[in-house]
């Protein structure tokens, strides 16, 4: 075994508010990794680490990332990135998020 290995949730290009939620498989909440809504600006990241070790979320663990902001929006590019190694060998993939829901701002 060697090296650093575990999952990166980033999102990036996005000016406005954030949070960012980890889910298990059966849908129950692990952790919240923003506690209140920060800001992203344009180009910048906003990480949150899952280090290897952290089994709770299961097969089909799932991040909810939400964003605002004021005016027209555009939607965040949200990445999950895996690294990691075994013997010898290593290993990565990148996933890209989707938007399940968009919701419009009370007029």
């Amino acid at each position: 075994m060697g090296g650093i290995s575990g999952s990166t949730l980033a999102r990036v290009g996005h000016e406005g508010d954030q949070r960012q939620r980890r889910f298990d498989t059966s849908g129950h909440l692990i952790r919240s990794y923003v506690a209140n809504p920060l800001v992203v600006r344009p180009l910048g990241t906003v990480e949150a680490f899952v280090p290897v070790e952290d089994t709770r979320g299961g097969s089909g663990a799932n991040f909810i990332v939400e964003w605002a902001g004021e005016g027209p929006t555009t939607e965040p590019l949200i990445e999950a990135v895996m690294i990691g190694s075994s013997g010898t060998q290593g290993y990565s993939f990148v996933s890209r998020g989707k938007a399940a829901n968009v919701l419009q701002p009370a007029r």
